[in-house]
């Protein structure tokens, strides 16, 4: 059950990232800030439930490092969004494919603030994942960032930033609906701060307004699996963190094939090869052995 919780929870984040997102017309600040609104409110009626009816304190247990963490969650993860919106809204595919860096990117973070340890296919992965990048970027003889490809670039970064301040926080710590809740009131804010910096309207015509309905609903709702799947129940094991590394794939590659289906997207060759390069980065985090390199 917690598998199928976990596949279902990527499965509407690669139909948000390859469809509503670039579908949806409307800019990406307006996408991003009303689906946190919709996420926000299911989020303060399910706390009002829990402190009400069920005489449950969802914050309890919250200290002051817990707080920090999860503000720095919610502005990494927030962040990430303004900047993959935007790309996404250029070019799906290729957007998808360059956001893969946050792996390798999460590495470096992971060892230079939580002290991690790294081993051999950690390095190839971010030779190959950084390589990938590259040849992305090189067209025509020069490097030639497009917009799609520095916000995906950025979004990349936040998004690894989202993976450490994660483990940092630790599963469990908090519980989903307070997680959720920090996540999506940020990124309302900071959709706000983004459509001020881009110049983007927060306008919705009343023809899109169902489709953010859904998508906020859905993406509040996969919050809740996910943090379920990863969290030990009564006669239930949580999903293993090298499991959902490969059920996450789901997600992108999910949103890169809409995109080249519904939007008839194409890809370039160095998009085809440096995408490639990447992908082969997640495989030797995934699968590769750890032999552990000394310092």
């Amino acid at each position: 059950m917690k598998y199928l919780k976990l596949f279902g929870a990527v499965s509407i984040w690669a139909i948000i990232n390859g469809l509503v997102v670039k579908g949806v017309k409307a800019d990406p600040a307006a996408i991003g800030f009303w689906m946190g609104v919709v996420g926000v409110s299911i989020a303060l009626f399910h706390l009002s439930y829990l402190f009400f009816t069920k005489n449950e304190n969802p914050f309890a247990g919250l200290n002051t490092k817990k707080l920090l963490l999860l503000m720095g969650l919610g502005i990494a993860a927030g962040t990430n969004n303004v900047f993959f919106y935007v790309a996404l809204k250029h070019q799906v595919a290729n957007a998808a494919l360059v956001h893969y860096l946050a792996q390798p990117i999460s590495l470096v973070l992971l060892f230079l603030f939580l002290r991690e340890k790294l081993y051999g296919r950690h390095f190839g992965a971010m030779a190959f994942g950084f390589a990938g990048a590259a040849v992305i970027a090189w067209e025509g003889g020069r490097f030639n960032f497009d917009i799609w490809f520095i916000f995906a670039f950025l979004s990349a970064v936040f998004y690894a930033g989202e993976i450490t301040f994660s483990t940092a926080l630790g599963a469990g710590a908090v519980i989903a609906c307070v997680s959720a809740f920090a996540k999506l009131g940020f990124q309302i804010v900071l959709m706000k701060v983004g459509s001020i910096a881009l110049g983007q309207s927060l306008h919705i015509g009343h023809g899109e307004i169902l489709k953010i309905v859904l998508a906020g609903t859905l993406l509040y709702l996969s919050f809740i699996w996910v943090f379920d799947a990863l969290t030990d129940s009564p006669g239930q094991k949580k999903v293993p963190g090298r499991d959902f590394g490969i059920i996450g794939y789901v997600d992108r590659l999910g949103a890169v094939v809409l995109g080249i289906l519904v939007f008839h997207e194409e890809l370039t060759l160095s998009v085809k090869i440096g995408g490639l390069f990447i992908l082969l980065a997640q495989a030797l985090i995934i699968f590769g052995r750890e032999k552990k390199l000394s310092r």
